[in-house]
Parts: structure tokens; sequence; C-alpha cells
């Protein structure tokens, strides 16, 4: 609020779109966020993507050439990255989650492009792709019984 009790209105206005990305970060299903994916879920990080370290130009950009994103949503996307959101901790489910090539608080591991993209093929993008169940498994009982 301002001194005259008047509303900051970018402020406000930044406010509310990041609100939406938030909604579309939840677990709900809506049609919007189907026509939305088309730009901002199409890396393998699916939706997460808007949280990641991938440049938002590469998420924004048009489809098919004459198929633009809304500037409200690229706008949004800003202001989210604006807001420069760190994790303070992570729990091991957390840590397992986290995105391997785009992540923003780690660098990616330093292969060529061509190893990457096959890495991606093979779906391997996120740390738990790394551990097959069984090793996973196993030191999970290691490190209960020491």
């Amino acid at each position: 609020m301002l001194g005259a009790g008047l509303l900051d209105w970018e402020s406000h206005v930044k406010a509310m779109q990041v609100k939406w990305l938030l909604k579309y970060l939840d677990a709900s299903t809506s049609t919007w966020k189907l026509i939305l994916d088309c730009w901002l879920a199409r890396s393998s990080l699916g939706r997460a993507a808007i949280l990641s370290s991938i440049p938002a130009k590469a998420l924004t950009k048009s489809m098919r050439g004459n198929i633009a994103l809304p500037q409200f949503w690229s706008q949004a996307l800003d202001a989210l990255r604006a807001l420069a959101l760190t994790q303070t901790s992570l729990s091991r489910d957390g840590m397992l989650s986290q995105p391997i090539w785009d992540n923003r608080h780690h660098p990616p591991p330093k292969i060529p492009p061509l190893l990457r993209d096959r890495w991606e093929s093979l779906e391997v993008t996120v740390v738990h792709n790394t551990f097959s169940a069984s090793n996973l498994c196993s030191s999970i009982v290691r490190s209960k019984g020491s």
C-alpha cells in the first residue's frame, strides 16, 4: 500500500501472475493447464520447468512460429523468477526429485550435448532416475541399519 492507502498496482499484478503460475503447478487438471503445457511443459521436466534454470525465452518461444504465448504468462514467469526463490532444506524425497540438467541450485554434469540427449531419451532427468530400485532399496536398508 502506498501512503494514501493506494495499492501498488504493478506489485499487485505481479503477485496475481505468480499466483496463477503456482495454480498451474498444483496437482489439479484443467483444460487451461493442458493448453499452457504446450509452451511451458515441453521439456523433460514438465510443469516443473518454470522452476528450473531453462531460459524463459526457451520456455515461452512460439511453437509453430505464429502461435505466441499470451504476454500475461511470459510476464508471470519473469515475476516468479524475480522472486529468486531458494530452498532452505531438502528432504530425502526432495533431493531425489531434483532435476539433473536444468537445476537452478547446482550446475549440470559436464558432458557433450549428444550424451545429454541420450540420457534424456532414457528418461534420466531427475536424481532418483539414476538409481535402480534395488540399489535404492539396499542403500535405504543399509542406512537404517547403521
